[in-house]
């Protein structure tokens, strides 16, 4: 029987940082009454909650304003596109700008998440 000893070094966790940036464009739909885009429709409910719904069937509901509807589905989006999903540490910085009939929500979303540590192994 050949006995190898190994030594595993676990390298301490990391701290990694990501910055991303995604802007949506709107356009008011009068025969629809509701703000629209390529694969995504907001709209307000009688009780005066904002509401929206893509294409893919992602489904949100209840917010007082659009702007923070439009808050929560951007940083979903950029989340599950970047994969910050589920972390504590994220930040956003939102920027609106609207003209009669096109509204723009520019989002820049930063977080900090642990980096699993590598493992080294080492042979003697």
């Amino acid at each position: 029987m050949n006995h190898n000893p190994t030594n595993r070094i676990l390298a301490p966790c990391a701290h990694k940082q990501v910055q991303r940036s995604d802007s949506l464009k709107l356009w008011w739909s009068q025969k629809r009454n509701r703000w629209e885009c390529d694969d995504v429709y907001f709209w307000q409910d009688p009780k005066t909650n904002w509401s929206c719904r893509s294409e893919n069937g992602t489904y949100y509901y209840g917010f007082r304003s659009l702007q923070a509807l439009l808050k929560s589905y951007m940083a979903g989006k950029l989340g599950e596109k970047y994969g910050c999903t589920g972390i504590k540490n994220v930040r956003a910085n939102y920027h609106f700008t609207q003209q009669p009939k096109t509204l723009v929500c520019h989002v820049t979303l930063c977080c900090t998440y642990l980096v699993p540590p590598n493992v080294t192994e080492e042979f003697e």
